[in-house]
């Protein structure tokens, strides 16, 4: 991230052999090829987060699978549902693009529906709360979790973006 607010910074020029503080840009050739190499490094750490984070959403599923709690007084619907909105975060972090247009871009919308429902269903069933009774946030703050890891990836690629725009507009110049 660093070599990107940095190329940013200094708009794609740098310092030329002669040291009179003058600067010459980069041509065309190493333009395209710091470019790619960002775009590479930038790729690269993005799946790596991406899986990262998505195994964090899926490490906290046997809570509720193994927990006898989960399956005593009735709580099983809302163990099923914190399962789903888990699960939908997993893959909504590591599979779908953050500018999808697709039908899936509206998954998470939902994921965070059924959290605040989870949520909802657990207190007016639990009212005072104790115990075990707060493991069912999770979902809501594994919901909240991907959508700020969501609006962090897009930022960085917008960085990107604006650093294209950046580049020299005629070929060959």
């Amino acid at each position: 991230m660093s070599r990107l607010r940095a190329a940013t910074k200094r708009l794609l020029d740098r310092p030329d052999d002669v040291d009179d503080g003058v600067t010459a840009p980069l041509d065309e050739q190493e333009q395209l090829e710091l470019l790619k190499s960002m775009e590479m490094d930038m790729a690269n750490s993005n799946e790596q987060f991406r899986f990262a984070f998505a195994a964090l959403a899926c490490l906290e599923t046997p809570i509720f699978i193994v927990l006898p709690y989960c399956h005593n007084h009735g709580n099983k619907p809302l163990a099923y549902m914190s399962l789903t909105v888990l699960l939908v975060c997993a893959y909504i972090t590591y599979k779908v693009k953050v500018d999808d247009k697709a039908p899936k871009k509206y998954l998470l919308p939902m994921a965070s529906v059924l959290a605040v429902l989870i949520l909802v269903q657990a207190y007016l069933k639990h009212a005072p709360w104790v115990g075990y009774d707060y493991l069912w946030v999770i979902p809501a703050f594994t919901c909240f979790t991907t959508m700020v890891i969501r609006h962090w990836i897009s930022e960085s690629s917008s960085d990107l973006h604006k650093l294209k725009g950046m580049t020299y507009k005629l070929k060959g110049a």
